[in-house]
């Protein structure tokens, strides 16, 4: 008989309880939007990735949707058959079900997720110049930062209150030990992130309805989503997060990061909230040192020529590629998009040894491409 994974839900003022037999994940919640308790849907995409592993039916005890039921389900074929060994298609069931369009007044409003970066800094940015209505902007704490970690996490917030202010939209946050529980698991690989995407739509959805759009950024442009795929967001699945009322948005999957740089430094609250760096001890600072650090400041050269003062350390080792593991395809596709950058704005001048590497990529992957058809 197959395994079923029964998953119960527990409200209890500002948190959140969803736990399995084995697994208890928490959602601490702060913000003045009420959360949707009629409805359970939220679940199904934060316990999915488990059931996966573990090859076992998910049942939810509480309601849900049928567009929920048939999207995570195909969800599951389409993981199962992007990575067979480390995931499973399975089935999805409610103790109920409800249709879409319930009785509640759902609201036009959008929310954005919001982590400080380029990607959806230049998003929400680029939405507020378009559309000149400020967003509703989610963060949430458990994966840059411990769940556990408030000092830090307050540090990010006053870091980036310029840019929230700029915006002017209202600002919310909800704290998780869901990535801590994935790891147990095994969700990501060493070449596939593929968590965040299940717990950050998770998220989202336990505002379904209040919200008729979630939105949140591409990491890739659409051609480099193929290259490091099987990849967590991206444009193929994140369009299944739906349950028939509110919908994840995938935006600005036409362009490369190293394209969103020009627009950051129109706004210095832009830039000065600007925070990715990977050095624990940083954040919420850009150390400038570490390999995220480096790559950003490759990127600005390229974009713009200058780098701006938003590093701890400004200058450029000697070898700035010396701790980058060309064997991932993510930092694959920062070297390609940085590249074809500089090359484009004339400044491959300005990066020594760039040229070298991006051709030792290219040759790799001939010879791969060569090895494969003589077999």
């Amino acid at each position: 008989m197959r395994k079923k994974l029964n998953v119960c839900v527990l409200y209890d003022e500002n948190i959140i309880r969803v736990s399995s037999e084995k697994d208890l994940i928490e959602l601490h919640t702060l913000s003045s939007v009420p959360v949707n308790k009629a409805r359970q849907d939220f679940a199904v995409w934060l316990f999915l990735p488990i059931a996966m592993r573990l090859n076992a039916d998910l049942h939810i005890q509480g309601s849900g949707t049928n567009i929920t039921v048939s999207n995570a389900i195909k969800m599951s074929q389409i993981w199962s058959m992007w990575m067979p060994s480390h995931f499973n298609d399975i089935q999805i069931s409610f103790d109920t079900i409800l249709p879409s369009s319930l009785s509640e007044e759902y609201q036009e409003d959008t929310l954005c997720f919001y982590s400080g970066g380029i990607d959806s800094t230049y998003c929400i940015g680029k939405r507020l110049e378009i559309y000149k209505n400020a967003p509703w902007l989610l963060t949430v704490q458990g994966m840059d930062y411990s769940y556990t970690d408030e000092v830090k996490f307050n540090h990010f917030i006053e870091k980036t209150a310029p840019f929230v202010d700029l915006v002017g939209g209202s600002r919310f946050f909800i704290k998780t030990n869901a990535y801590h529980v994935y790891n147990k698991y095994k969700v990501n690989t060493k070449q596939s992130h593929v968590s965040h995407i299940f717990a950050l739509a998770a998220c989202g959805f336990l505002y379904t309805g209040y919200f008729k759009k979630i939105v949140i950024a591409a990491d890739y442009r659409l051609d480099q989503q193929f290259l490091v795929f099987p990849w967590g967001s991206n444009s193929a699945t994140n369009f299944l997060f739906n349950d028939g009322v509110t919908s994840l948005i995938t935006e600005n999957d036409n362009i490369g990061r190293s394209e969103k740089i020009p627009f950051l430094m129109k706004s210095d609250e832009m830039l000065k909230s600007l925070t990715f760096c990977v050095d624990k001890k940083s954040r919420p600072h850009n150390c400038g040192v570490c390999s995220k650090c480096m790559r950003t400041k490759l990127m600005f050269l390229a974009a713009t020529g200058t780098i701006p003062d938003i590093f701890l350390e400004k200058e450029i080792s000697k070898n700035p590629f010396k701790s980058f593991n060309v064997a991932k395809r993510s930092a694959q596709a920062f070297i390609a998009d940085l590249y074809y950058c500089a090359k484009n704005n004339n400044r491959l001048n300005l990066i020594p040894g760039l040229e070298a590497i991006m051709a030792k990529i290219k040759n790799a992957k001939q010879n791969k491409i060569f090895g494969f058809f003589k077999k």
